[in-house]
């Protein structure tokens, strides 16, 4: 219980460090909310909470990590691994990441498995969440409850990779995508994949002026890409991409930059009108014309026709 963890905590502890406790016992739903916002809050009190969450998430026991490869795969983890890492890479609100490498192929990969109990818990919360929600916000609801589930479902996020290896991935821009493991089967809760070269870009080491000019050239193709995808080419969109998502390794296998992107759990395919939008406000942004954005906004119903006056 919760009561316990916060009498646990020193006298000194923060209101941040209270929220945290409070937010560590609480299910997906919550988590994964109060993440988004601490993302986006400038509140001091809110990014200290979302901080203490995201550094404090507890690992769920390797016995569970055992028993889920075991029982999907239907071998033994050491028919499976030659090497495997029992303490995890990584622990999220979601689930958490181990190292290992394959038998046989002995490559390195990464073993992505949800959280125990993860998808029951998000249906109660969103069951409590609905009852208790006013008719005008149930629309956004169930647009964030979509999102929440398909990133609640690895055999959907290992789709989404496919796509993203499809739209994005260009060896010779330095662009990769870490896809699901040769060899491998995708499942709800369980997914193998290749382990990206490199260190995440917000963890990159000191670099030279002519390594961090590659890293934003890159980037910058990427980016390009990205947004080409978006807004041409069927709407596929990888909608995390924080810092933590995108791998660079410049070493002497990849002399002018290796960019590899992960996790796919988060992604949207934007609706024709909806890119199609996007392209006239950002036309009329370009072009500084006031009269445009307006009428791009308003034509898209970004705001209602009652607030015009208002927003001239």
């Amino acid at each position: 219980l919760p009561i316990f963890d916060l009498l646990s905590l020193p006298p000194s502890a923060t209101k941040g460090q209270q929220i945290s406790v409070v937010l560590q016992n609480s299910g997906p739903l919550m988590q994964k909310l109060f993440q988004l916002i601490g993302k986006r809050s400038t509140h001091p009190l809110v990014r200290e909470a979302s901080d203490q969450l995201l550094s404090n998430i507890k690992p769920f026991p390797f016995a569970e990590v055992k028993k889920r490869i075991e029982t999907r795969t239907g071998k033994s983890i050491e028919d499976i691994f030659s090497e495997f890492n029992i303490e995890p890479l990584a622990a999220g609100t979601v689930g958490q990441v181990h190292t290992g490498k394959l038998k046989g192929s002995n490559k390195k990969v990464a073993i992505k498995i949800l959280r125990p109990n993860i998808q029951s818990q998000a249906e109660y919360e969103f069951k409590l969440i609905r009852e208790n929600l006013a008719p005008e916000y149930l629309p956004t609801f169930e647009e964030l409850k979509a999102g929440i589930l398909r990133e609640l479902n690895l055999y959907e996020e290992a789709k989404a990779i496919a796509r993203g290896k499809e739209n994005y991935e260009s060896p010779s821009e330095g662009i990769y995508v870490a896809g699901v493991a040769e060899g491998t089967e995708a499942y709800e809760d369980l997914l193998f994949l290749e382990f990206a070269d490199g260190k995440p870009m917000n963890k990159q080491p000191t670099m030279t002026a002519q390594e961090k000019f590659q890293q934003s050239k890159r980037f910058s193709q990427f980016v390009k890409k990205w947004a080409y995808q978006v807004l041409f080419n069927g709407g596929f969109a990888h909608v995390d991409l924080h810092g933590g998502n995108i791998f660079y390794d410049i070493s002497q296998s990849h002399p002018t930059g290796k960019q590899t992107l992960i996790d796919f759990g988060s992604t949207i395919n934007l609706r024709p009108t909806t890119a199609r939008s996007f392209i006239r406000l950002l036309s009329a942004i370009h072009l500084n014309n006031p009269g445009l954005i307006l009428k791009a906004i308003q034509d898209d119903a970004f705001i209602p026709p009652e607030k015009e006056t208002a927003v001239k």
